[in-house]
Order: structure tokens, then sequence, then C-alpha cells
């Protein structure tokens, strides 16, 4: 499958998921945030199909261009220092 197809059909999915985990762990780090969605990816990956490491790296980017661009417009919190 074209990875380029592939993130715009999860990109609501990667929304929620960023939204969700920022809304469960407030003031924490992105990087512990970020960790927590590719964890959950890693274990769906186990629970089912093994998802190819080109998903995965393409994934992982599209999460930081989502998280870059809501954080940018302001709708994220930011970790407290």
């Amino acid at each position: 499958m074209n990875i380029v197809v592939l993130i715009l059909q999860i990109l609501p999915y990667i929304l929620q998921a960023v939204q969700a985990i920022e809304a469960a762990l407030p003031g924490q780090p992105g990087s512990v945030k970020k960790t927590v969605l590719m964890s959950a990816l890693e274990a769906a990956g186990h629970a089912g199909q093994a998802i190819p490491e080109a998903h995965v790296k393409a994934v992982s980017a599209a999460v930081d261009a989502v998280v870059g661009s809501l954080s940018a417009a302001g709708a994220l919190s930011h970790a407290v220092k």
C-alpha cells in the first residue's frame, strides 16, 4: 500500500490518539506521550499482522507532524519544566 495513502487514511486516528494521550498525560513531556503512542502501535502489531518498519517510520513522522501542527496552533498543553 502506498504510504501516503496509508497516512491519509489513518490521520483521523492519529489525531484522536494524540488528543487522548494529551488528555491522559497532561504536563508530561512530548517524548513520553510519543512513546505511549508508538508502544500502542507496536502492541497492535504483535496482536495482529506485523507492521512493516517503513509504515512504523511513516506513522512516527506523521505523529511528529500532527503534534507540531497542533502545538503551533496552541491546541496542546506544554510539559511543565
